[in-house]
């Protein structure tokens, strides 16, 4: 992008921010200290991100790696998005969208938990041999952002490829 092009971009988002009655503050370069809020909701997020990555690789040491990190960074800014603040009872994303709507938590899992996925001829209606397994086992890595709230994304053990799946049951509480 052209150093023109830029600049008429940044005077756009600049004229929006004030036409929305906000303001911009700037921190000094290397100046991390002045932007306290945000370097403390990143450090929080990668401690959290980072045990969730830590306890899915105890219980799955061959598949879950740190390169599944992002998964693990969207799911525990969806939980911290969605759980009420200690100290005043809100939930942020109901604070933002000024909602006083009540999200439900029953649909969390925990990150890297066994999930079983159905068949892929039975949820097509299909029938197969009573003696073949009906499911297949994969890592749960969080509710996906293009689909519906039903909608997971599964780790497949066997070749490491990540999927949104529909027809899962989870096993949140396995060792």
């Amino acid at each position: 992008m052209s150093i023109i092009m830029q600049t008429m971009t940044d005077n756009s988002f600049i004229n929006n921010v004030k036409e929305q009655g906000q303001t911009i503050t700037y921190c000094g370069v290397n100046a991390h200290h002045q932007n306290g809020k945000v370097e403390k909701r990143i450090c929080d997020l990668q401690e959290r991100t980072r045990v969730m990555i830590l306890y899915a690789a105890h219980k799955w040491p061959d598949a879950i790696t740190p390169h599944l990190w992002p998964y693990a960074l969207k799911m525990a800014n969806k939980i911290r998005n969605i759980t009420p603040r200690m100290q005043d009872g809100q939930v942020p994303l109901a604070v933002f969208a000024r909602s006083n709507q009540v999200h439900q938590l029953d649909h969390l899992h925990p990150f890297g938990c066994p999930v079983y996925v159905l068949d892929t001829r039975l949820q097509q209606n299909k029938k197969i041999d009573k003696w073949q397994q009906r499911s297949r086992i994969g890592a749960y890595l969080g509710p996906s952002e293009k689909h519906a709230r039903t909608v997971h994304l599964v780790l497949s053990i066997k070749t490491g490829l990540v999927s949104p799946q529909f027809h899962v049951k989870f096993d949140d509480f396995s060792k």
